[in-house]
């Protein structure tokens, strides 16, 4: 999203950040930024930094 948003910069920073975090298998190594996040956190962050659970259906309501 920072590079869609034109901030490559801080893109590639977080980046590196999550890789210092102990992901070095070469496959992340090769991978775009925002590819890299999706990979890592594919339900994204949450405003406190969490990673998003994935989203789960509502029970439907009893009749």
């Amino acid at each position: 999203m920072r590079e869609e948003a034109g901030d490559r910069e801080g893109a590639e920073s977080l980046a590196r950040q999550a890789a210092d975090h102990g992901n070095t298998h070469r496959e992340y190594n090769q991978l775009r930024p925002w590819q890299l996040l999706h990979v890592l956190w594919p339900n994204g962050l949450d405003s406190d930094g969490t990673p998003t659970p994935p989203w789960q259906p509502l029970e439907p309501s009893p009749p």
